[in-house]
């Protein structure tokens, strides 16, 4: 994704990742206090929820970005496809 495209969606993301971050204090705490395994469970999950959010937001961005051009060719929004395809397959 270009600087230009990131722009659009880096406050959403950043959000998103403060989130994360806050989650990530919560989850020290917990192991700290030596909570219930449900409770860890649970702040562990919301948190991946969030990253997962985050990273699929990151993709459509790159995706829209791929396809919104009216001139680009075929061969080319193929190869960029692909390499979508691939990044999501290797990180997805």
């Amino acid at each position: 994704m270009r600087h230009a495209d990131m722009s659009e969606h880096k406050g959403e993301l950043l959000a998103k990742f403060k989130r994360v971050e806050t989650q990530m204090r919560t989850l020290q705490k917990l192991v700290e206090a030596d909570a219930d395994y449900g409770k860890i469970a649970t702040s562990l999950a919301q948190s991946r929820r969030i990253l997962d959010k985050a990273y699929h937001e990151l993709f459509g961005g790159v995706i829209r970005r791929a396809v919104a051009d009216p001139k680009k060719n075929w061969e080319l929004l193929k190869d960029e496809a692909e390499l979508i395809a691939e990044a999501l397959a290797r990180f997805g």
